[in-house]
């Protein structure tokens, strides 16, 4: 029996209006809609690592912020073990689910120490007695691999992967069961990558906690995800277990990225092809199938029809957001794109 999810998305939508230039206003010409979500919906059960990956610009980090309650969907709900998660509720009722921002070194206080700012999280909410919040801080640093001199300095003489360790004992420090991670460590040299991603890994072990992880490297998210969502303007495209997704993608766009990505391994990918043309403008987004104009999959009905996420007919557990992600386009339809040939009839 599966068990009841500890977060969910349902139908979360975030509209975005453009500035006003003088001449708009002049002109009484309205603002532009920028549509970041666009009625994503998910479920995360207690202790479940979660990747979510796709292109910049595609809306993952304003789901991220969205579910954290940063910002107010336009449409559709957070749900928290089986709560709506208002986006205006004291911030006491929402440490419950915090976030590690991607950049280390916009996300602390200068002006503050390294102590100060983790004794004035732990005093804000609460979260241990007062003669306490000292000690808490150290054990903090500790928890995250840090010596306990951190405390008394300055974020500006760390290094990226110090300040992203204390961004992560930050948000520890309200005792959190869901962490989310924005693209915890591309903001980071490659060096220290790995310590970061294998200090989340020991984390969520060690705390029981369920983790979702924002990324657009898909060999971090294979590393530390149970289950992978792709994004694409705004939508989800397709969700299935990690190894299940990489081993055998069903969408046209991830077969694309999985194709994209460097690899070691020489293993053919004939069904996977590296991915034409560029993204649409978020101001002005294509009917039908938002993937349409860059897929050799597509066909006049993908160009008038949206595709639901569902699953497929005999592979439970996994979605996809194509026409054609269980069987192929009708014989009689030609594709929009004309495919490419494959490697061995080039020759």
């Amino acid at each position: 029996m599966t068990p009841p999810p500890i977060l969910e998305a349902r139908g979360l939508t975030k509209t975005f209006s453009s500035r006003r230039s003088v001449g708009d206003v002049v002109f009484r010409r309205p603002s532009e809609e920028l549509q970041a979500l666009e009625g994503v919906s998910f479920q995360v059960v207690r202790g479940e690592s979660l990747g979510i990956v796709g292109e910049s610009g595609c809306g993952k980090s304003t789901l991220a912020r969205c579910l954290v309650g940063l910002y107010p969907p336009t449409s559709g709900q957070t749900v928290y073990e089986g709560t709506v998660f208002e986006h205006k509720r004291a911030f006491s009722d929402r440490k419950k689910i915090q976030i590690v921002f991607q950049d280390p070194y916009s996300s602390l206080n200068a002006r503050m120490t390294i102590g100060q700012a983790l004794r004035e999280v732990l005093a804000v909410h609460k979260v241990v007695a007062s003669d306490r919040v000292a000690a808490r801080a150290v054990e903090l640093l500790a928890l995250v691999g840090l010596d306990s001199e951190i405390a008394n300095v300055y974020p500006r003489q760390l290094s990226g992967g110090q300040r992203q360790r204390v961004n992560i004992a930050r948000a520890l420090a309200v005792e959190p069961e869901v962490l989310i991670a924005d693209e915890p460590v591309s903001a980071l040299d490659v060096s220290i990558q790995a310590t970061v991603l294998n200090l989340l890994a020991s984390l969520r072990e060690r705390l029981g906690l369920t983790l979702i992880l924002i990324a657009h490297d898909l060999s971090v998210v294979r590393y530390l995800c149970d289950r992978v969502a792709v994004m694409y303007m705004g939508r989800i495209v397709e969700m299935a277990p990690t190894e299940t997704l990489f081993e055998d993608p069903r969408h046209p766009y991830t077969q694309a990225l999985l194709a994209a990505a460097p690899s070691l391994e020489r293993k053919s990918r004939d069904d996977a092809r590296s991915i034409g043309g560029d993204p649409p403008s978020p101001f002005d987004l294509p009917e039908g199938c938002h993937f349409h104009p860059r897929c050799p999959m597509a066909t006049d009905h993908c160009t008038t029809a949206r595709p639901p996420l569902q699953e497929g007919p005999d592979d439970p557990g996994r979605q996809a957001a194509c026409h054609y992600a269980w069987e192929p386009p009708p014989s009689h339809h030609s594709p929009l794109i004309p495919r490419e040939p494959r490697e061995e009839n080039r020759r």
